[in-house]
């Protein structure tokens, strides 16, 4: 994407997640449960809010 590493900010996270698969942000959220299982990283953002978020 053209956000790459920076992310896509809060701005842009309601567009992003009307776009991207369901099942490609399952697969981030999970490996970003396995990296950060207490959500100390980036806490509240995309992906770690995104099984609360409903974005299907």
């Amino acid at each position: 994407s053209i956000s790459a590493e920076h992310g896509i900010g809060r701005v842009k996270q309601r567009a992003f997640l009307d776009r991207i698969d369901p099942v490609a942000l399952d697969l981030a959220a999970g490996i970003k449960d396995a990296i950060d299982p207490r959500h100390i990283l980036s806490n509240g953002r995309i992906l770690a809010s995104a099984s609360a978020l409903d974005y299907r």
